[in-house]
């Protein structure tokens, strides 16, 4: 009973925070860019199409996700670049968040229509 309830508690405290991030961005993608530039990581920019929605527009439409390559973050992070590739493919929109109000993203969303 107890898992279930600190499992509830984690998925609310989840949800409010990932709707409480501001937007980096939110559109479709114009294009990827994969950079290798550290051995443990490597840096992705994604960048969207004119007529996105913003809430941070000092990012200018580029938002940056970092691929650890080691770690328990590896395979989650890498699911999400796959995600991201098929939305750019098929045209579908995303948004990417920062609870930093920065350029770096630590949440994605792929929906139609804008979810808060």
């Amino acid at each position: 009973m107890m898992r279930i309830i600190l499992t509830l508690l984690s998925l609310t405290f989840f949800s409010v925070s990932a709707s409480a991030a501001p937007t980096i961005a939110y559109g479709t993608i114009k294009g990827i860019k994969n950079y290798g530039l550290n051995p443990n990581s490597h840096y992705v920019q994604v960048h969207f199409n004119d007529g996105y929605q913003t809430d941070i527009p000092s990012c200018n439409g580029v938002a940056t996700i970092t691929l650890p390559t080691t770690g328990t973050m590896a395979p989650i992070v890498q699911t999400w670049l796959s995600q991201i590739v098929a939305a750019y493919v098929a045209g579908m929109k995303i948004k990417l968040s920062s609870t930093a109000n920065e350029c770096t993203a630590e949440f994605v969303l792929f929906s139609e229509t804008d979810l808060p």
